[in-house]
């Protein structure tokens, strides 16, 4: 794994200890950018993620201790750690700030040396649906596993999709070594990527249809549509998609918590609605790409729209019509989410200024021929 370096500074020797524990760490160098590294493979860390290292501490040392990380990510230390494989065992992950660190090691479980069973530790477990798909995703491929809860003291197996809320501590989910099979799988529509577009059915001039989106998905965000009808919008669901029409809406209060890649989309719905919008429950958003709870709040300003930040969320004061965008300069944040939720305020004929509208490529590389699609006739 590399860390890219902005700055040539060395790690302290506490980075290098800490570092020499994980199970992902035989060896550790530090890297500037030197010849002999030029042809070596690297699976790459980007800085952009915001993902905080040192919740993978806890794999192998369990001693709370988070200092050395966070000592390499505030500097954007270069460091090179040689894996010499997973040994597996009995972990406690914590959830409360990503799932991420999860769904990676249930996916490399397979290939551990030993069976891996992971306790669901912390205080809360945040984006609980993406572990769903990881573990659907497992089966998919033919690896086994096994999703037991602790009930009455002891724990009995179940079955991950009927898990809702699991709470930290009573659950666990074990992976035994294997092979992942080969075969033809059906990649369904993704509802992250489409809610801007279910959300420009809404605030546009004309109705939007999005094909392939599965309504039974166990995608977290396809609760966009629920959203969207708790704020006043007409939405179908077709056999194969989801159609929204235009429609006047209000402000809604919703906990985000299982589906935070969606509060930009909702945050920019937020300011053409009538009324309050609260949102909650995503304080976790503050660790993503940018900063989710700020970088909204800084954009919709800049339109006149009041915005207050929490530190679970947002509240949006909507004045229930269409925000007008024009002499703003708005800013990405060098995030892909943030760069499509700004594009809802190019609607009704009016212009979208954005320092780095490239950020989509990072999950929706067409996005903006795919928006050309959904502007509004006049603009076309």
């Amino acid at each position: 794994v590399s860390l890219h370096a902005e700055e040539n500074q060395s790690p302290s020797p506490a980075v290098i200890a800490q570092l020499k524990k994980t199970i992902l760490a035989e060896k550790v160098r530090v890297l500037f950018s030197e010849p002999q590294y030029e042809n070596t493979a690297l699976c790459t860390v980007a800085m952009e993620t915001g993902a905080p290292v040192y919740e993978l501490d806890p794999l192998v040392t369990g001693d709370g201790e988070k200092t050395a990380y966070e000592d390499v990510m505030r500097k954007n230390l270069a460091v090179l750690l040689e894996a010499l494989g997973l040994n597996g065992g009995d972990i406690v992950l914590s959830m409360d700030e990503s799932s991420q660190y999860l769904s990676g090691l249930l996916l490399a479980a397979p290939l551990c040396r030993s069976a891996l069973r992971v306790v669901i530790g912390g205080k809360k477990a945040v984006s609980w649906p993406y572990i769903s798909l990881t573990l659907q995703t497992l089966a998919a491929f033919g690896i086994a596993f096994s999703v037991e809860q602790l009930k009455d003291g002891s724990w009995a197996e179940c079955d991950f999709r009927a898990l809702a809320a699991p709470k930290p501590g009573e659950v666990r989910i074990s992976v035994v070594p294997g092979a992942y099979r080969a075969g033809e799988h059906h990649v369904e529509g993704d509802w992250s990527g489409a809610s801007c577009l279910l959300a420009a059915g809404a605030v546009g001039a004309k109705p939007i249809y999005v094909q392939g989106l599965c309504a039974d998905s166990a995608q977290g965000d396809r609760v966009i549509v629920d959203i969207l009808r708790s704020m006043g919008a007409l939405v179908a669901k077709e056999p194969d998609g989801v159609s929204v029409s235009p429609s006047a809406l209000h402000g809604v209060d919703v906990n985000m918590g299982d589906c935070p890649d969606l509060v930009p989309a909702v945050a920019a719905l937020a300011a053409f609605a009538s009324g309050e919008t609260r949102i909650r429950g995503v304080a976790h958003l503050r660790l993503k790409e940018s900063d989710r709870i700020a970088a909204p709040a800084m954009e919709l300003r800049k339109m006149g729209i009041r915005v207050d930040e929490k530190d679970d969320g947002l509240v949006i004061y909507g004045r229930g019509e269409a925000p007008d965008p024009s002499g703003c300069l708005f800013e990405a944040h060098n995030d892909h989410r943030i760069a499509m939720s700004l594009a809802l305020f190019g609607l009704h004929g009016r212009q979208v200024v954005l320092d780095h509208p490239e950020t989509v490529r990072k999950s929706f590389p067409a996005f903006w021929d795919v928006w050309e699609q959904v502007r509004c006739p006049s603009e076309k």
